[in-house]
């Protein structure tokens, strides 16, 4: 009996400590964790924007060598974040649903 009665004590305990730190830190309790004790998303990568136009000239970090896939890549946003990422080294996977738009963008990182 004591044994039922300690687990009831420690869900109450935990329910009443989540709602707590929930109304204290006014988050996601995970996401504050991992802010507190997690990596550094600033330090995680560099962007070193030196711009010609809106294309940064270096791009270094965990990005480089790493294989993304962005879909999309054909204009706008993903054609910018393909050009971007081909010129911090990273190897690209590209999808679109114009494949010359895709072809004209995949010379763009390759030159």
């Amino acid at each position: 009996m004591v044994f039922f009665a300690s687990i009831g004590a420690g869900i109450l305990s935990y329910g009443v400590l989540h709602t707590f730190l929930t109304c204290i830190c006014d988050c996601d309790l995970r996401l504050k964790f991992a802010e507190i004790f997690g990596k550094n998303i600033g330090n995680y990568f560099k962007i070193y924007v030196m711009a010609i136009g809106s294309m940064p000239m270096y791009i270094s970090g965990a990005l480089q060598g790493k294989v993304i896939w962005v879909v999309g890549a054909s204009s706008g946003i993903g054609e910018h974040l393909s050009l971007w990422l081909a010129r911090g080294g990273a190897k690209l996977v590209i999808s679109s649903r114009r494949r010359d738009e895709l072809v004209r963008v995949k010379q763009a990182c390759h030159g």
